[in-house]
């Protein structure tokens, strides 16, 4: 019977020794840092992951960020609220806008994107049995810097005065309260960093990995970031005094700047320069019947076409977009779409006033040596629908809205 007690108890102190050894084992199916940068494909995805907070230029900037709702450009139909929410931009178009409400475009989650960033580039290294070279390291920090010069500028754009952070932060750093760079500041780094960027990125990549970094990408965004600064909104706009950081300084410089126009002028010119050294170019369709430019179908290439079918106008671009969504909006009831997107009336005459002369709109005139007359759609509102060439409508006028929805039909070439 002793012996027994002894068997059994022997027994017993096995069973819980291997439980033990059991529960103090970690489990073998977590990823570590270490592990993810061991690995070339690893390594490549959190990359990719570093580009994943672009935003999508068709539904997100339509939907979500709504800037042209938020603006007095585009009104969408109020139907869709259920639908949509009031935190978007149609919330605002129709009067359910408040202090406290949310935006459903926030540019903050942004920060993430950033941090892994940094991560990426505190960690990243060579791997020379996985073909993976001191230079492609170079040229991944690079794309690093590049993506977090990118989302700083969205910030920028959307808050205008944002926290600045040149590494990584955790939630237990000393640092990680800070207050607002101004958006001078913001925008004097952002010149330099992509300058930098545009001697040392690659000036293109192969089809398989396009959407990446380039020089041309970062002269772009440098010309883009320098000509809204120099823009009255942001220089010398009195609308923002006293509107200042922690430590008292002003988050938009009140003194009006003429030269930041020149500067402006002069990195477009750097762009266009070396764009064209690039075989950089507008996209241009000729009419098969007469051989003059097609407007409609140049226009329609420029923004649906592939570099690989021979679309040069392309600088950087997002390699996927929810396009069906917009086009299914935008698209007019009657050709089987929503018919919801309309550019405002207001919208319309702004653009005559500043563009018309005695009622006369040349579109596309400067850019492309086009010459279409508006007179008629100024004088005449209700003689829409018109098309840019035979039998492709592109808009329709609605009585009940005043407003122009716009929807591109299906074209083949």
């Amino acid at each position: 019977m002793k012996f027994s007690k002894y068997i059994g108890l022997a027994t017993l102190c096995m069973c819980l020794n291997g439980c033990t050894d059991f529960i103090d084992n970690a489990p073998d199916d977590i990823i570590t840092i270490d592990m993810i940068f061991d690995d070339k494909t690893r390594t490549e995805d959190w990359l990719a992951g570093v580009y994943q907070g672009i935003r999508d230029p068709y539904w997100d900037y339509t939907r979500y960020d709504a800037f042209e709702m938020l603006a007095n450009d585009i009104t969408p139909s109020q139907g869709w609220l259920p639908y949509w929410g009031s935190d978007c931009g149609l919330g605002f178009r129709v009067g359910q806008w408040e202090p406290n409400s949310g935006w459903s475009g926030s540019y903050w989650t942004m920060s993430k994107y950033i941090r892994q960033a940094y991560i990426f580039m505190d960690n990243v290294k060579a791997l020379p049995k996985q073909n993976v070279t001191e230079s492609d390291v170079e040229t991944m920090k690079n794309e690093c810097r590049f993506m977090v010069a990118y989302y700083y500028w969205m910030m920028t754009l959307a808050y205008g005065a944002v926290p600045y952070f040149e590494d990584d932060m955790t939630s237990d750093s000393p640092d990680l309260m800070r207050g607002q760079k101004s958006f001078e500041w913001m925008v004097d780094w952002l010149d330099n960093q992509f300058l930098e960027l545009s001697k040392v990125l690659p000036d293109s990549w192969s089809t398989l990995y396009g959407g990446r970094a380039t020089k041309l990408a970062a002269l772009a965004l440098r010309a883009r970031i320098l000509l809204f600064a120099a823009s009255p909104l942001v220089n010398g706009n009195e609308w923002y005094l006293g509107f200042k950081n922690s430590d008292g300084e002003e988050r938009f410089s009140q003194a009006y700047d003429a030269n930041k126009w020149k500067k402006a002028a002069d990195a477009c010119k750097q762009l266009i320069d070396e764009a064209e050294k690039k075989g950089k170019g507008l996209y241009i369709v000729n009419n098969k019947e007469n051989g003059k430019v097609d407007p409609f179908m140049s226009c329609y290439g420029a923004t649906m076409r592939t570099e690989g079918e021979g679309n040069n106008e392309i600088i950087w671009f997002r390699p996927k977009g929810n396009y069906g969504d917009w086009e299914q909006h935008g698209t007019p009831r009657g050709c089987g779409g929503n018919g919801g997107l309309g550019v405002t009336q207001s919208l319309v005459e702004k653009f005559c006033a500043f563009f018309c002369k005695e009622i006369n709109v040349s579109l596309l005139a400067a850019e492309r040596n086009v010459p279409f007359s508006f007179a008629r759609l100024f004088k005449k509102r209700l003689t829409l629908p018109i098309s840019f060439s035979k039998n492709v409508p592109i808009s329709t006028y609605s009585r009940s809205s005043s407003s122009f929805q716009f929807g591109l039909s299906a074209v083949s070439t």
